[in-house]
């Protein structure tokens, strides 16, 4: 139990950490991103947090085809 324990807190914080990257990314350029094609771009912090945990749980346990693109 402890190691299953220890492995969804692992995979919750790439999650975390993948997320982060995806919204920093989109968040500092210039161009057409995520953000603006969701028009999240003047959503709240949270909202676009959620958004990009989503993507990167998706991406890890799926394929992840076609719900958030860049």
């Amino acid at each position: 139990m402890v190691g299953l324990m220890k492995l969804l807190m692992i995979i919750v914080f790439i999650a975390h950490i993948c997320g982060c990257i995806w919204h920093g990314i989109a968040h500092y350029r210039d161009v057409f991103t995520w953000l603006d094609s969701y028009h999240l771009r003047d959503k709240s912090n949270g909202t676009k947090y959620n958004y990009s945990i989503y993507w990167a749980t998706m991406t890890m346990t799926t394929v992840g085809y076609g719900d958030i693109t860049g």
